[in-house]
């Protein structure tokens, strides 16, 4: 059914600083509402870096807004557009052409880049949490390099295993008879497609578990536990 409300683009992205994208989706319908628009959510869904500009529901965003379609935006903060000041500043300078209002559920407000204090206070608060992220995104690095270079496990587990209580080691999963199975299967001479059908397991997680032959098939044998400086 049409309406005659304008039409807001609400815009999600996962966050790391413990606001989920249910909370963030909540919380942009309702300041909505509250607006009177008529919300089109834009949700990545995932995980996406706010340093990327090439984010598909981002770029799908700016060019409905560019066509004229969309009246405003709404995020739950600002630093969900972008953590890259320049890019942020960008599009908020680009909207603000356009006079497309950005509406920050955590400002509680449009923002206002006429005066020219409040533009000076959006850029400040741009190169804070630009700062701010590139210092977290450093720190990690950081503790990533200690971890390789004691020789700790790091990243995601193959399928079917697990990080160790010490953080050190992978083991044995849950779902460890589904990895065995894939290997087995494939071992066999079967294709991927072959082997979702038969242990229900997607083609591609398939064939990741296969890309990692080597390890897995140290823990199919001698090994419960697979730390990368005991074993080259």
């Amino acid at each position: 059914m049409s309406s005659d409300k304008p039409v807001a683009a609400g815009y999600v992205r996962l966050s790391q600083d413990g606001e989920s994208l249910p909370d963030q989706r909540a919380a942009v319908n309702e300041y909505a509402e509250a607006e009177g628009f008529q919300l089109e959510l834009y949700d990545e869904g995932r995980w996406e870096s706010g340093f990327d500009s090439e984010r598909d529901e981002y770029q799908e965003l700016l060019d409905d807004v560019r066509s004229g379609r969309i009246a405003a935006i709404i995020v739950p903060k600002l630093d969900r557009l972008s953590r890259d000041r320049k890019d942020r500043l960008r599009v908020l300078l680009e909207m603000d052409s356009l006079d497309v209002p950005v509406h920050s559920v955590r400002l509680g407000r449009a923002v206002d880049l006429d005066d020219d204090h409040a533009l000076i206070v959006e850029a400040a608060r741009a190169t804070g949490d630009d700062v701010q992220k590139r210092a977290e995104i450093e720190a990690a690095t950081a503790k990533t390099q200690q971890r390789v270079a004691r020789g700790a496990w790091h990243g995601r587990p193959p399928h079917g295993c697990r990080v160790t209580a010490n953080g050190e080691s992978i083991t044995h999963g849950d779902a460890w008879s589904e990895t065995e199975e894939i290997l087995a299967l494939r071992e066999a001479g079967l294709s991927y497609r072959e082997i979702e059908g038969i242990t229900g397991v997607n083609y591609q997680t398939a064939r990741r578990v296969c890309s990692r032959w080597g390890i897995l098939s140290l823990l199919r044998g001698p090994l419960e536990e697979y730390r990368p400086a005991v074993v080259k």
